[in-house]
């Protein structure tokens, strides 16, 4: 019994280090499931702190990138993430002596893992992506999330490893056998069914270039090079052009000039490339005053190809670390241009899904996602970023176009798929037809 832990522990830490074969750490959740039953007798000491070691040390493989940032943060994020699933079994464990019907207990499971999501999503910083980077489903079956909530999908995988726990355990295996059955025949007919049914036209159609220009992090060299920035700015628009997109995207970069009060290097370019241009900069409170003293604001700047400003987004919500003095906005507004309103989610406002929410109920067609995670760039991080990515298009339905200064830049389609990327820390230009 005591290998059932530290093979969970593989198995789950597994989704952090493959592509392909990331839906096998569902297997890990069975796992944890069949050693409850075996020894719920003995609850605490035999399984709730064993379970809470094996998610200190999955969560510690998942934010091991905090390391470059601060320890401090490092830890007391691994140590929070950690106790949320413990809680979660820890709560079942209270209700459970009262359940009497195995099938009660398999929507006990469901409903109470639904309830941890809402929560979390409402206390938490970080929203609910600490559950939600666990249930990606397989690319063949998110077509099943145009019918179901992803939230709703999240429980039933939960609720679906309690399921093979109870079956290995033999606690009525006919009853559950026959549901877990249900669970793969539905997904298999939903599926089915949404391959088949008629799709709706799209309302528009434009064609985007991603620009990943690979500058430097630091802040200290943006500062002494000024003019390579501009320089390397305006070759990749133009080489841009060359393809006649509508729209030109640029990542979250703090440019070297105060480009919202002084747009008009912007300005003139999106004249030059007869595109618009879409960019992300940190700009200051107060006009010609310090960052650093000040504080600033996270804006996505639209600029029309005829030399004006014709959009502005305002981050509302700053990174879920550092001592960072930003102005947040208080509400979301989407940006509208003639080929469809952006929905914009600035720096690690694509991390959960109150902006992404947010922009759909605003009327938004298409989610853009412009960060910075080039601090990290050495590590998987940049990865991980791109993952959360994938997880606002399952929630959300809607497709994203995903733009970093190193990578990873991306599209991504409504289903989910990720269509196209580039490198990271290489210089490169995505073309989307959309």
């Amino acid at each position: 019994m005591i290998l059932f832990c530290p093979v969970a522990l593989l198995i789950l830490t597994g989704i952090f280090f493959n592509d392909h074969f990331f839906w096998c750490h569902w297997l890990g959740f069975a796992g944890l499931w069949f050693l409850y039953q075996k020894i719920r007798e003995n609850f605490f000491k035999g399984f709730l702190i064993p379970c809470w070691l094996v998610f200190f040390v999955v969560y510690a493989a998942y934010l091991y990138w905090l390391l470059k940032y601060k320890f401090w943060v490092y830890f007391i994020g691994t140590l929070t993430l950690s106790l949320i699933f413990p809680l979660f079994f820890l709560v079942y464990h209270l209700i459970a002596p009262k359940i009497r019907s195995a099938l009660l207990s398999v929507a006990v499971v469901f409903g109470l893992f639904s309830l941890f999501e809402f929560v979390l999503s409402r206390v938490s910083l970080t929203g609910t992506t600490p559950l939600d980077l666990f249930f990606h489903a397989p690319i063949e079956l998110l077509r099943i999330l145009h019918f179901i909530d992803f939230k709703i999908w999240c429980a039933w995988i939960i609720a679906a490893c309690f399921v093979v726990g109870e079956l290995i355990y033999g606690r009525s295996r006919k009853m559950l056998a026959g549901f877990c059955a249900l669970l793969v025949v539905t997904g298999i007919l939903i599926g089915f069914a949404n391959r088949y049914l008629p799709r709706q036209e799209r309302r528009h159609s434009m064609k985007i270039a991603l620009v990943q220009h690979n500058l430097p992090f630091s802040e200290e060299w943006r500062m002494d090079h000024p003019s390579e920035v501009k320089n390397k700015y305006e070759a990749l628009a133009l080489e841009a052009a060359k393809q006649r997109p509508d729209l030109i995207i640029f990542p979250q970069y703090t440019f070297p000039e105060d480009i919202y009060r002084n747009p008009e290097f912007f300005a003139e370019l999106a004249k030059k490339t007869g595109a618009s241009i879409l960019t992300g900069a940190h700009v200051p409170v107060e006009a010609g005053k310090s960052i650093l003293d000040y504080g600033f604001m996270n804006l996505a700047l639209l600029f029309t190809p005829e030399g004006k400003l014709g959009g502005v987004y305002q981050a509302m919500t700053a990174a879920p670390f550092g001592e960072i003095r930003q102005q947040s906005a208080k509400g979301y507004r989407v940006i509208e241009t003639s080929f469809g309103k952006l929905g914009v989610l600035l720096c690690y406002e694509d991390v959960t899904s109150r902006a992404a929410q947010e922009a759909v109920e605003a009327g938004a067609d298409i989610l853009v996602s412009l960060s910075n995670p080039g601090m990290f760039s050495d590590t998987l991080m940049p990865y991980y970023h791109l993952r959360q990515d994938q997880l606002r298009v399952m929630e959300t339905g809607l497709p994203l176009a995903r733009v970093s200064p190193n990578g990873y830049s991306a599209f991504i389609d409504r289903t989910g798929s990720i269509v196209r990327t580039t490198r990271l820390n290489t210089e490169d230009i995505l073309y989307i037809d959309y």
